[in-house]
């Protein structure tokens, strides 16, 4: 049998990330391929994929260990500049003696790059991480694909430069969106490009069992953490939304609130949260699994995201849901699903509180709704199979 290697995120606290890279194993096992796992960031074999919450507090841990010196340091050479050298001097120092990878890669038919917002400088290491890959498939001359992921955002032009001369030999790139799309024909060939879906999409119902009318209404709200904002005052704004949108929605229907997320890292958020609104109506559900998620869509009547895939696990779920534009990758969903009308932009969330309330009411328990996500997971798993280049 015909051997791949599969780079993705599969030592990730995000839930998102360990249901995606579970989705993407299945389609390449579904291919007639042995798969190899590595973690894309560190380069690490797979042999077991662990608990999202053990890795969030290892991680945890691993920051609290940083010294005040390398913090200063930080602060001083600015946050770029800092991952460069963290880079050069430890990171890339340990793959270039990676001999199991390398033994992997001899011994493989395939290098297969799956899923995430993998291709993007927020974090600035990420451009030169994928090269370092590269490099390395390139000597021991195998094909490689990149499948199902997102692209962007990328701000600086050495990323855009980096990215081009490595992706000069790519087979083929399937990514996840029409924004995605886009930015990849700034450094590959556009015939290279196939448009596709999020795999998890695969997983969508195509029946409606029945319609939620859970009284008093029960909504979901997927909390965001401060990692996913530009600075402190953009958070703070977000938070004060989410508390006035909570404050009417109990005010207006009674309603309870369940707040909860799919990064394990974001609980910090919904702690403030909780703690300002100090409600009985309001409930913290600490979700650590796929099947605690879904068990917890099954007792909703709405979802506010949140994270892209609390929203797209939302879809499969046939649970009415919108959105927060907290990153581009989240207007893209809103196109794939047809549901741009409800994916606010920051600012509009913090002023339009009565607007939202509008749709989390009048949509809660929308049967043509419904109907109309039904068809669209169908369409959707189908366009999750033309995105599968081998």
């Amino acid at each position: 049998m015909k051997k791949a290697i599969v780079i993705s995120f599969y030592e990730s606290g995000n839930l998102g990330d360990i249901e995606l890279s579970s989705c993407i194993d299945k389609l390449v096992e579904a291919k007639g391929y042995n798969i190899l796992k590595y973690n894309f960031t560190t380069c690490k074999r797979i042999v077991k994929t662990k608990d999202p919450k053990q890795i969030t507090l290892l991680n945890a841990v691993g920051k609290k260990k940083i010294s005040l010196f390398k913090n200063i340091f930080r602060k001083l050479i600015g946050d770029k500049y800092y991952e460069l050298l963290i880079w050069k001097f430890k990171i890339e120092k340990n793959w270039s003696n990676n001999e199991e990878f390398k033994s992997d890669l001899s011994n493989s038919d395939v290098v297969i790059f799956a899923g995430g917002n993998m291709i993007m400088d927020l974090s600035i290491t990420w451009p030169y991480i994928i090269k370092k890959y590269i490099d390395l498939i390139s000597h021991y001359d195998k094909s490689f694909y990149f499948m199902y992921v997102g692209v962007g955002p990328l701000k600086y032009r050495e990323s855009i430069k980096i990215l081009k001369k490595s992706f000069k030999n790519v087979k083929g790139i399937s990514v996840r969106d029409e924004i995605s799309k886009q930015i990849a024909s700034k450094f590959v060939d556009e015939e290279k490009i196939k448009l596709t879906v999020d795999p998890v999409f695969l997983n969508g119902i195509e029946k409606i069992s029945r319609i939620k009318s859970i009284i008093p209404l029960q909504i979901g709200i997927c909390v965001l953490g401060s990692m996913c904002f530009n600075n402190k005052q953009d958070f703070n704004v977000y938070l004060k939304g989410v508390e006035r949108l909570i404050k009417l929605l109990i005010k207006k229907k009674n309603t309870n609130i369940i707040l909860f997320s799919t990064e394990l890292m974001d609980y910090e958020s919904i702690s403030i949260v909780n703690d300002n609104i100090k409600s009985d109506n309001v409930k913290v559900e600490h979700i650590s699994s796929i099947d605690e998620l879904v068990m917890l869509y099954d007792r909703i009547n709405f979802l506010v995201g949140g994270r892209m895939h609390s929203m797209i696990l939302a879809q499969n779920r046939l649970l009415p849901f919108l959105g927060i534009q907290w990153q581009n990758k989240i207007l893209g969903f809103g196109k794939v699903t047809n549901s741009e009308y409800k994916m606010f932009s920051m600012k509009e969330f913090s002023k339009n509180t009565e607007k939202v309330c509008e749709i989390i009411f009048n949509e809660s328990t929308d049967l043509h709704m419904l109907s109309n996500m039904q068809k669209k997971n169908l369409e959707l798993k189908y366009t999750v199979f033309k995105g599968n280049l081998l």
